[in-house]
């Protein structure tokens, strides 16, 4: 696998982070599933005190189970062939992925988010790195922002193995958790994470973010890719120019051959990557559509489009199926990724389950401007069950359940110039 390159998608800290990763989400007893968007195997973790917190794939109808690797939080590529998922404690990414794995590329211009931000290019060198804020999109409530990260030294080690260079995540509002802290305290990597700050001292929390490791025995050469999105605790107020501040501090890790131990992280020799930048905040405009589309006696609704800029999403409203399983809702024809993405660009994976009267909320490919379509491939049901010592027994009893559509739905969004701005859209 050497050269080969992996992603991470939602809420991972990259390579020594990855148990600090795990603590930080706070986890309950709970499942999470990802589906491909073709009739095949499905993807699915399960975590808490009395599971062993790994992922497993089955047949749709429960058999044929394989258990993959101790992680979790998996997500399936779009074409259905690979895996990316939050690796927990020592282990990497890689060693679930086969030689085919492949990433999503943060600038390689994927989705509505990097196609309405400002294009910076903005370069820092120190300590044998460089960093590139390569470009940035700002909207009421989420700011994402891709960046590269390069090693420029070809002897740097950690532990006598090769290494790179990766940021030093936290999912607070700008500053360490007292989990993240302790963590950083004792590997000796500072008190500072990745944070995003504006001359009107608007706290925000880190909501995303992606990054790119080496999929060894040797770093890959070239930058390594890196998202990550920020939300501000309350909605920034739309306008031409906004100052922002971005802190990305940096720590080596090491690259080790697959099935070898990996060893702790170690401090960067060098202060923390600085960008000082102005952008637009973009307005959000909500079109309420109200329309309803029936298959295999199920009935959906598509309630509003956010019609952001970079964010452009379909709020889908039904009632579930049957009590038995937690729904989620897979996108087909007009949707990003099957509408699994939180920034606009990344696939995340994530989907929600779906109680009695609550939404969903699908990515759209592209802002939706006058006559538009889009549609829902399926509804897929995971089996609602206690996590205990009969779990799997109860997973094999219950099965997954899969609704085929599609539900299909068509909308004019009116002109946005003039009249009043609606009410700011509240996020997940």
């Amino acid at each position: 696998m050497a050269g080969r390159t992996f992603y991470l998608a939602v809420m991972i800290a990259a390579a020594g982070l990855m148990a600090c990763a795990a603590a930080l989400l706070a986890l309950s007893e709970k499942a999470e599933a990802t589906f491909p968007s073709k009739n095949s195997r499905i993807a699915y973790s399960a975590f808490g005190e009395r599971t062993d917190d790994a992922i497993y794939t089955v047949d749709p109808g429960g058999g044929a189970k394989t258990k993959l690797t101790r992680s979790y939080q998996p997500s399936f590529s779009p074409d259905g062939n690979r895996i990316a998922y939050t690796a927990v404690g020592g282990n990497s990414a890689r060693e679930a992925l086969s030689e085919t794995s492949q990433g999503f590329k943060p600038s390689g211009g994927k989705g509505p988010a990097y196609n309405a931000s400002e294009k910076l290019q903005m370069t820092k060198t120190k300590a044998g790195a460089r960093v590139t804020l390569n470009w940035v999109y700002a909207e009421e409530n989420y700011v994402s922002v891709g960046y590269q990260v390069e090693n420029l030294k070809d002897d740097r080690k950690v532990a006598g193995h090769p290494a790179e260079l990766q940021p030093i995540l936290g999912f607070g509002y700008g500053e360490p958790t007292p989990r993240e802290e302790e963590y950083l305290k004792k590997y000796g990597l500072g008190d500072e994470v990745v944070a995003l700050t504006d001359e009107r001292g608007t706290r925000f929390r880190m909501a995303d973010n992606s990054g790119e490791g080496s999929g060894g025995p040797k770093p890959v050469e070239g930058p390594l890719e890196n998202l990550v999105a920020f939300r501000p605790e309350e909605g920034l107020k739309p306008g031409k120019d906004r100052d922002f501040r971005l802190q990305i501090p940096l720590y080596e890790s090491a690259v080790v051959p697959l099935g070898e131990k990996w060893p702790p992280p170690e401090p960067f020799p060098g202060d923390p990557f600085v960008f000082n930048f102005d952008v637009p905040v973009h307005l959000i405009h909500v079109v309420d559509v109200n329309k309803k589309a029936t298959a295999e006696g199920v009935t959906l609704r598509l309630d509003r489009v956010i019609n952001s800029p970079g964010r452009p999403r379909a709020v889908v409203c039904y009632r579930p199926p049957d009590d038995e399983h937690v729904w989620y809702i897979n996108g087909g024809a007009g949707t990003l990724f099957n509408g699994w993405s939180t920034s606009g660009w990344v696939s995340t994976g994530s989907a929600w389950g779906n109680p009695p009267k609550r939404c969903h909320k699908l990515m759209l490919r592209a802002p939706a401007e006058g006559r538009t379509s889009f549609e829902v491939r399926s509804l897929a049901g995971e089996p609602d069950c206690p996590y205990d010592e009969d779990f799997e027994a109860c997973y094999e009893k219950i099965g997954y359940r899969t609704i085929r559509g599609p539900w299909k739905f068509e909308f004019k969004v009116p002109n946005p110039a003039g009249g009043d701005r609606p009410e700011l859209e509240a996020d997940d």
